[in-house]
């Protein structure tokens, strides 16, 4: 949810784009990222857009999260993801 909600801004827009050209971010994250956040239903697929990326409108807020302190909290909220896409994948 995190990368799809980061994926609408400019700066997750731009920070896709290296990813795919191979560059960007190598090894664990350090320093304090900025997490977009608003209500579900400000959340919108433009037509025609590819899987993942999602238009926010309205309120737009900013959460600045530490990395390194929220470590163990991230790795469990990631784990708790791959297991709800695991099974809504096995249920379809």
């Amino acid at each position: 949810m995190t990368e799809s909600l980061r994926a609408a801004t400019p700066a997750g827009q731009a920070e896709g784009r290296e990813r795919e050209r191979g560059g960007g971010r190598q090894g664990p994250q350090r320093g304090k990222v900025g997490v977009s956040y608003v209500r579900c239903r400000q959340v919108s697929k433009p037509s025609g857009a590819k899987a993942g990326l999602v238009q926010l409108s309205g309120d737009v807020g900013v959460l600045k999260v530490d990395v390194a302190a929220a470590g163990e909290r991230l790795a469990r909220l990631a784990e708790g993801v791959a297991e709800l896409n695991s099974s809504t994948a096995s249920s379809v």
